[in-house]
């Protein structure tokens, strides 16, 4: 894969802001008329089948995060403020158990938690 210059912008932004971005968030993030949002919906596209990013659906909007050292995330979201937090779950050998169960090679999960975050519960 080459690095182009649209590539380079939304991977950087990624290591940046160190949680995941939507296209949208990316979108407010660059430089005005950097790119159209075509543009970074694509290269995003690029990024995950290249094995740079991750993405998660959360509430029907896909978010993605630059992926290192192969670790994987799972988030918690708030509903009312739209807080994301990410937290460590320890699915590994649940995942080997139901691949030897259903004799299945499982690629790839996606795991998120809704609920209220401390300042919205009350």
């Amino acid at each position: 894969m080459r690095m182009t210059k649209h590539r380079k912008a939304i991977f950087s932004l990624l290591e940046q802001y160190k949680k995941p971005m939507s296209a949208e968030i990316i979108n407010q993030e660059l430089p005005k008329n950097a790119m159209d949002l075509s543009t970074i919906y694509r290269t995003l596209d690029v990024l995950f089948d290249n094995g740079l990013v991750s993405k998660s659906n959360m509430q029907g909007t896909m978010y993605y995060q630059i992926i290192k050292n192969h670790e994987h995330h799972h988030y918690v979201m708030c509903l009312k403020c739209k807080k994301i937090l990410e937290f460590d779950c320890h699915l590994e050998d649940q995942i080997k158990n139901f691949e030897s169960k259903l004799n299945f090679q499982i690629i790839e999960h996606d795991l998120t938690f809704y609920g209220y975050c401390e300042s919205c519960k009350q």
